[in-house]
């Protein structure tokens, strides 16, 4: 009798009088039992664009898109002030004819921007709302909110919009808790650190900032 030792399992098959070890793999691990063992069911993920952004969840057979309020996928990315109140998204889109002076737009373009630029010239021929020049030397926006004219950084815009965004996973997903953000590859440290910023205007538990080719790499 000859004996093969291959592995840990054993059959035994009398009629070729060799007994075999076969090695029995195991499954992959599935994207359930991974969300189960990471604990991953609180967490959601938000790509920032300049014109979209984009949110997903851990779902059983990968990454779940969420639908806004209008049901698509990719929520713009503004944010419109009026007198009485200020929407974000998807409803700062439908605002944003209505108050078009008051709808930010191009928040990521805006981020550590210098006033005194040839770069926010440029911008500032797009754009139907006002700019101002912040204390620090960058570039701050013009709104007229709750009866005041006030002027605000763009970290205090994205932050409203990161909140109305975690609240759309939170719809899907009662139990999301915490995001993760992905941005642009070639932001330096001193972008990565306004986004930040913004992350603790609204109160945002963010694990991290990851770039947006990894992200996109993960996916």
């Amino acid at each position: 009798m000859f004996h093969f030792f291959c592995a840990e399992n054993s059959i035994y098959n009398p009629n070729a009088k060799i007994k075999l070890k076969l090695k029995i793999r195991k499954p992959p691990l599935s994207v359930r039992t991974f969300k189960q063992k990471n604990n991953m069911s609180n967490l959601c993920g938000i790509d920032l664009g300049n014109q979209n952004s984009v949110v997903g969840v851990p779902g059983p057979n990968g990454v779940d898109i969420i639908s806004n309020q209008s049901s698509n996928r990719m929520t713009p990315t503004m944010v419109t002030y009026t007198n009485e109140r200020r929407y974000a998204g998807e409803m700062a889109h439908q605002h944003q004819i209505e108050h078009c002076k008051t709808t930010i737009t191009q928040l990521k373009y805006l981020i550590g921007m210098a006033y005194d630029s040839d770069y926010r010239r440029e911008v500032e021929s797009t754009i139907s709302f006002d700019l101002a020049e912040l204390e620090d030397g960058l570039t701050g926006i013009k709104v007229h909110y709750m009866d005041k004219d006030m002027v605000l950084r763009p970290e205090q815009c994205i932050a409203f919009l990161l909140k109305d965004l975690i609240q759309l996973a939170k719809a899907t997903n009662p139990t999301v808790e915490k995001c993760v953000i992905s941005v642009s590859s070639w932001w330096s440290d001193c972008y990565r650190r306004t986004l930040l910023n913004a992350v603790k205007i609204g109160d945002i538990n963010c694990l991290a900032l990851i770039n947006s080719t990894t992200a996109a790499a993960i996916a």
